[in-house]
């Protein structure tokens, strides 16, 4: 929980740092796919811990939010073990597999 918090802290400081900057507009959506490959299986573990042991509602429609938005990812980039995954995620914790 400790390292969860400076982590949060950490960011949020780089997050309102970079607020001044510049960025660059970049079309170009093909690097995505290599990226998110490499980074899918730890989204997925944060996502559904943090759904598992929070209570509160705008962290959990965060994680949602963010199972949702990964689907899209693999879906646009075929990379079907990864969405299936994300998939059965939403499905456990929106109750859609409980019969």
């Amino acid at each position: 929980m400790k390292e969860g918090a400076r982590i949060t802290k950490l960011g949020s400081e780089a997050l309102k740092s970079s607020l001044n900057q510049n960025f660059d507009l970049v079309n170009d959506i093909d690097p995505i796919g290599p990226m998110f490959a490499s980074v899918w299986g730890a989204m997925y573990a944060v996502f559904s811990t943090l759904i598992e042991i929070y209570n509160d509602i705008e962290i959990i429609d965060l994680c949602i939010d963010g199972l949702i938005n990964s689907i899209k990812i693999c879906g646009h980039f075929s990379m079907t073990t990864e969405r299936d995954a994300f998939v059965s995620s939403l499905a456990k914790f929106t109750g859609l597999q409980s019969r």
